[in-house]
């Protein structure tokens, strides 16, 4: 298509053109995307009406108004774009070393685990549970190890209250005037169960210094210590809050023995 343009002073005449990009997948081509070219030809005239008549003259075609793209051009470019082009289908590898191949034909559970994770990828997802039975979706749909979900179950009866936990440490993280007020009154502290499953065995093995967990600890009236630069909270008349046992109730502490 001929256009004209307007550089700095003389009116000049270019060519619009589009040329199809593709990709080769799997020995076939898909359009990928387009270039764009704008090619200058010459100067018209410093005068729209004698440039347009020049244009016609040079083209044979009736002349357009000013191009404004093109304003302020004296030089041939091109871009390239490929917005609104789907090379890959969804059941196909968008990028790695399996690019273009079929997700659902894939047996490399580490790969499908990494792509998984790196595009949110519902059918390498998908594929991997059904390659690796040590994967598996989660309630919410996440993508979760049989091992990681074995040990979410314990630390979901550790918060409903169900287990009885023991202080390896004492609290940590305890912010008196948080910057978000959701922080308010929260306190991380360490705990080890003794196990009476298998689920619960997995849960010590995973965490063999205690599992951190998050509490409320604004009924507790916390007191600020530090021991050798380290600064740690104890439950104020409380040297240490270690080897305390207590359950999580409605996400608060309750000491069962103190010691």
């Amino acid at each position: 298509m001929k256009a004209i343009g307007f550089a700095n002073k003389f009116y000049t005449l270019w060519d619009l053109s589009v040329e199809p990009l593709y990709t080769e997948v799997n020995g076939q081509h898909r359009q990928s995307g387009e270039k764009h070219n704008r090619t200058y030809y010459q100067n018209l005239s410093t005068d729209l009406d004698k440039a347009q008549a020049r244009f016609t003259e040079l083209t044979g075609l009736s002349a357009p108004s000013p191009h404004e793209d093109l304003r302020g051009h004296t030089r041939s470019w091109s871009t390239t774009t490929s917005q609104g082009f789907q090379v890959y289908l969804d059941d196909e590898f968008k990028f790695g070393k399996y690019i273009g191949e079929k997700i659902t034909e894939s047996t490399d559970a580490d790969y499908l685990s990494w792509y998984a994770q790196q595009d949110d990828c519902e059918v390498a997802t998908k594929r991997l549970c059904e390659v690796d039975t040590n994967y598996l979706l989660d309630e919410n749909g996440r993508l979760t190890t049989v091992k990681a979900n074995r040990i979410k179950s314990v630390f979901t009866e550790i918060y409903q209250g169900n287990l009885e936990v023991t202080a390896v440490s004492n609290f940590k993280g305890y912010d008196q005037d948080p910057e978000y007020k959701e922080e308010r009154g929260i306190a991380w502290v360490n705990v080890t169960i003794d196990p009476t499953n298998e689920d619960e065995e997995l849960f010590c093995e995973d965490n063999p210094y205690g599992a951190q967990i998050k509490v409320d600890v604004t009924d507790l009236n916390l007191q600020r210590k530090h021991f050798r630069g380290h600064e740690y909270f104890t439950p104020k008349g409380m040297r240490s809050f270690k080897k305390e046992v207590f359950t999580v109730v409605n996400n608060k502490p309750v000491i069962l023995l103190q010691n």
